[in-house]
């Protein structure tokens, strides 16, 4: 309620910059003559444009010793003396400091840029976000350039740059190697023994699977970084 009162009586702010903007297009008006007749113009030139800028001068000081005081102090005088009898369950003090404040500052939703509320609903989205997001890419593999359609999933140098990343489950049930090193000497080699897979040691419950269960997961996996492979 405070704040709606604050704002009443909007016009006698706005009345300086209704005059200024009302002889800026008189002033506009009236120098179209200038067009047409060269005496105006050096008139114009002479009285305004060369002309000496005057001396600054504290006009405060000047309208304090005519007891006078500026537009602006007037009207915040005037805000603040309303808001006091409107309210005068409040603190004086504070509401002339209330009223000090630039009404025309206020947002309101009609006022507000659609850009800048879509990126104040943005930043409040990313601030009350719980998780972190995380994104993640493949690794690229460039091949050559010279070398059209080349099938990186058959290169057993970029094969096992790809996959070096990942744990390689044996053919064996034996997973007590934890540094388990791999090698092949084929492509055809490679693509058979290159899986992705967590390390059973570490995972906690995947060291309880029967050798089906994880041969199983192999061949998913498999097929799925042949995909990704693929897409690279």
């Amino acid at each position: 309620m405070i704040e709606d009162s604050n704002r009443r009586s909007l016009g006698l702010a706005m009345l300086p910059y209704r005059i200024g903007l009302f002889a800026s297009i008189t002033g506009a008006i009236m120098c179209v003559p200038m067009i047409f007749q060269f005496d105006c113009v050096m008139y114009f030139n002479h009285h305004f444009v060369t002309a000496d800028i005057p001396e600054p001068k504290d006009l405060e000081t000047w309208l304090e010793n005519i007891g006078a005081r500026p537009y602006t102090s007037w009207y915040k005088h005037r805000r603040s003396e309303r808001l006091t009898k409107e309210f005068p369950q409040y603190d004086k003090f504070i509401l002339k400091a209330f009223s000090e404040g630039d009404p025309l500052s206020v947002r309101e939703e009609k006022y507000i840029d659609p850009f800048e509320k879509f990126w104040e609903n943005v930043e409040t989205l990313v601030n009350n976000g719980k998780g972190a997001v995380a994104f993640t890419t493949a690794a690229q593999i460039l091949a050559n350039n010279e070398q059209e359609n080349c099938d990186i999933s058959n290169d057993p140098a970029n094969l096992q740059e790809q996959f070096g990343s990942y744990f390689i489950v044996p053919r064996t049930e034996n997973f007590t190697d934890v540094n388990l090193k791999f090698s092949f000497s084929s492509p055809l080699n490679a693509e058979n023994h290159l899986h992705r897979f967590k390390n059973p040691l570490v995972g906690g419950k995947s060291n309880k699977k029967s050798f089906e269960e994880l041969e199983l997961e192999n061949e998913l996996l498999k097929k799925t970084l042949n995909e990704l492979t693929l897409r690279m």
